[in-house]
């Protein structure tokens, strides 16, 4: 598996995908218009990127679908 494998799929796909491959170490970030400054999530949102950070911790950018 590629990281970036995750782009494009739902939040809950992405988070067994990880599971799947052993990758427990992950954060999630959302992201949004200025105007619509939201914080919480759930698993229907879309991964839109990922970082890695010391090739072993990732955070998923977040999106809420239209």
């Amino acid at each position: 598996m590629k990281i970036t494998d995750v782009i494009g799929l739902t939040l809950k796909d992405a988070k067994g995908l990880f599971d799947d491959n052993g990758i427990g170490d992950y954060s999630v970030r959302v992201t949004s218009s200025p105007r619509q400054k939201n914080d919480d999530y759930d698993d229907d949102y879309r991964v839109v990127g990922i970082r890695e950070f010391d090739g072993k911790k990732f955070e998923m950018i977040v999106c809420k679908p239209l």
